[in-house]
């Protein structure tokens, strides 16, 4: 359509070219105000559109093919036909600055809500990166509703999107074939969130990272603190001093690995239960807990059979951006420093927002409820979650004495 276009406003300046002569009336018209007069019954610039469609996106003052000029996301401007609505989330501008300025955009996608702690971490990642580029790096956000981690993790591995935050190094691990990965579920591996943070700088860290960047395609950039696993009771108990009081302890799990492996690591005996008859099988006492996040107990609305809580912190939850390991390799040195920068700064934020949610869930089970909320000795508990995790079976498959070195990675630090 837009060359016939095009094409008759040539063969209209043809015309009154060789009619000059004859309509003597007629004053001179130059081309380009011809081409202003097209542009206008169109609405747009052809030139413009041209760019828009090789890129699947375009801004206004941007050079067509400028090779200065990284889009890393045709599929975020396009929302991908045939998917639910995908939200951009803007703001890290402000009124009058101009978005042309930087050379590289990424698109970072989420499906967790608008006002999730996650993605006002993820705001600051983004304002963060752009101040420290000097607006080098622009990053948006992207909200869609209908993509589970493991698409959004898919879509980063083969370059539709760049960037994604909804994946742990479990979901890495399950998707991607990579079991030595799934050692991020053991109970204890961490103590809690400052252990975990200390040991993602770690040397053991960063090689097993690269590894996984090398055989996957997938690059793992931070490991952002999101929640602590707990025990939850359908009794009162006078206090847990020693881990031979968990022995034997009919805990509800999920029927992932690692949940049912942390379970025995602590003594208890694991029932496998949908966690849509959780409320009932707490209230009937088929079981005596639950193992799980402090969040999940008011969303699996148990509260009332809920007795005793028990902070064992066992296991930690983490958001792991991810990149493909193409598109940052693509990036300086001076970039990826940048970016790096900016997800340590989101991850403090972030962390420091989800325990202060945490003790707020505390608070409000002990003082609305009643709750007992009880702090046992690790030390124990340490000990005896590393006697389970030494057995073959796992050093088989995380590497000898993984479980260990990993868990002592921040000594010294």
């Amino acid at each position: 359509m837009r060359r016939m276009k095009l094409v008759s406003v040539f063969l209209l300046v043809s015309l009154i070219l060789l009619g000059g002569s004859v309509f003597s009336e007629v004053s001179e018209i130059s081309l380009e105000e011809i081409l202003k007069w097209t542009s206008a019954e169109t609405n747009e610039d052809p030139y413009k559109r041209e760019n828009m469609e090789v890129r699947g996106f375009y801004r206004d003052g941007e050079e067509y093919e400028d090779p200065q000029f990284y889009y890393f996301a045709s599929s975020a401007a396009s929302s991908r036909e045939g998917d639910e609505p995908v939200e951009a989330v803007d703001g890290f501008y402000r009124e009058g600055e101009e978005e042309e300025e930087y050379s590289i955009f990424i698109s970072a996608f989420t499906s967790a809500p608008v006002d999730n702690i996650k993605v006002e971490a993820m705001k600051v990642f983004a304002s963060t990166v752009n101040t420290l580029s000097g607006g080098d790096i622009y990053v948006r956000i992207f909200h869609t509703n209908n993509h589970s981690p493991e698409e959004l993790l898919s879509n980063v591995i083969n370059g539709t999107e760049v960037m994604a935050f909804d994946c742990s190094l479990s979901t890495i691990a399950d998707l991607l074939f990579l079991p030595e990965l799934s050692i991020f579920s053991a109970a204890y591996l961490f103590e809690d969130a400052e252990h975990m943070d200390k040991a993602m700088e770690s040397g053991i860290m960063t090689e097993l990272l690269d590894r996984v960047a090398a055989n996957s395609g997938v690059r793992v950039l931070d490991n952002w603190y999101s929640g602590s696993h707990h025990l939850f009771l359908n009794e009162t108990i006078s206090g847990i001093e020693d881990p031979s009081q968990l022995e034997g302890l009919r805990l509800c799990s999920s029927c992932y690995q690692g949940s049912f492996d942390a379970c025995k690591a602590l003594g208890a005996s694991p029932v496998y239960m949908g966690q849509s008859t959780l409320k009932d099988a707490m209230s009937c006492g088929s079981i005596q807990g639950a193992e799980m996040l402090l969040e999940c107990v008011t969303a699996e609305e148990c509260i009332d059979s809920i007795k005793t809580i028990i902070l064992t912190g066992h296991q930690i939850e983490s958001v792991n951006p991810t990149i493909s390991e193409a598109t940052w390799k693509r990036l300086s040195e001076e970039q990826r420093g940048w970016i790096l920068e900016a997800l340590h700064t989101a991850r403090s934020y972030m962390e420091t927002e989800v325990l202060a949610h945490e003790a707020g869930i505390i608070g409000e089970l002990a003082q609305k409820y009643g709750v007992q909320v009880l702090i046992p000795c690790k030390d124990g508990l340490l000990q005896q979650a590393a006697t389970y995790y030494s057995q073959n079976r796992f050093s088989a498959v995380w590497g000898e004495d993984a479980y260990v070195r990993m868990h002592s990675a921040s000594e010294g630090m």
